[in-house]
C-alpha cells in the first residue's frame, strides 16, 4: 500500500512540474550555477596571477 501511494505521489509531483515548467527552469538554474563557478573559478585563478 505504501508503494502504491508513494508512486501516486511521485506521478503527481511529476504532473505539477510539467504543468508549471518547473523541470525547464530546474535545468536553467543549474546551467546558471555551472557557469557561476567557471566564473568564479576564473576569476581566482586570475586574482592568484596577478598577486
Amino acid at each position: 500500500m505504501e508503494a502504491a501511494e508513494r508512486q501516486e505521489r511521485r506521478e503527481h509531483r511529476n504532473a505539477l512540474r510539467k504543468e508549471l515548467g518547473l523541470d525547464g527552469l530546474l535545468e536553467q538554474i543549474q546551467k546558471n550555477t555551472e557557469a557561476i563557478k567557471s566564473l568564479t573559478d576564473s576569476i581566482q585563478r586570475e586574482y592568484q596571477r596577478i598577486y
